[in-house]
């Protein structure tokens, strides 16, 4: 079983920029693989106190033909999202990868748990993706008018996307996931055909995925492919900021 777990952290302008999160240092677990992906030519320098230094810093960014232009509001964040959802083509060599979000790191001493959902999710034919249901939203349109309310995008996006979405007949209650931490089997063509239409769609409305994942597993009737456990438990927030709200 051949594991990697994988972080990004970017900035739109590598030379103006610093990167808001900084994670700090964290134990690894021997046999498993940890790689930060950023585009910060200093990169190994500037993370150099966190756990990602025991493992590989990798300097890169992704290819511009699949990003939005790089004037767009939240560019970093779509580049670091762009990571997120391509593992298949980042670590095409490994059987899992597990995301964690750049503000957090692995809890080292939640190793067991961890390492028991990896056995069991690739010692099986049916889930390919394990994430946490959210803690409060239920619903994708409750997750839309969060997200206005914690000023993570903004109101026209969100009127433009709760439109679309209602639109396509997407109904209510159909479920939100919190995509802070996700365990990622490599290779599975299910989640490939989501993951296309989810990055189209963001590249179209926001950076925000979880504003717009449901909604693209339920228009692909993927739902069985994806496993819902505790995942949150598994990492460490390390938050650069009292006001960084996340949801």
């Amino acid at each position: 079983m051949k594991i990697v777990v994988y972080s990004s952290i970017m900035v739109k302008d590598v030379i103006l920029d610093k990167p808001i999160d900084k994670p700090g240092d964290f134990y690894l677990i021997p046999g498993i693989d940890y790689v930060l992906l950023t585009n910060l030519p200093n990169g190994k320098e500037v993370f150099k106190k966190s756990g990602w230094a025991k493992g590989e810093i990798r300097i890169m960014e992704p290819p511009e033909e699949e990003m939005p232009n790089r004037n767009k509001k939240g560019w970093a964040i779509y580049a670091a999202r762009w990571c997120k959802w391509h593992p298949d083509r980042l670590f095409s060599d490994y059987d899992l990868a597990i995301w964690i979000d750049g503000w957090q790191i692995p809890d080292y001493n939640k190793k067991e748990e961890l390492l028991t959902l990896c056995n069991e999710l690739l010692n099986q034919n049916k889930v390919d993706i394990l994430l946490e249901e959210h803690n409060k939203n239920k619903c994708i349109y409750d997750e839309h008018q969060s997200i206005i309310f914690c000023q993570k995008d903004s109101y026209e996006n969100m009127f433009k996307l709760s439109k679309y979405v209602k639109v396509m007949g997407c109904p209510m209650n159909v479920g939100v996931f919190w995509t802070g931490c996700m365990i990622y089997k490599i290779g599975s063509k299910k989640i490939q055909d989501i993951v296309k239409y989810l990055w189209i769609d963001m590249c179209l409305y926001t950076y925000r995925d979880q504003a717009l994942l449901t909604f693209e597993i339920w228009r692909t009737n993927g739902f069985d492919n994806w496993g819902k456990v505790n995942l949150s438990n598994l990492v460490i927030a390390t938050y650069t900021d009292k006001n960084h709200i996340y949801i």
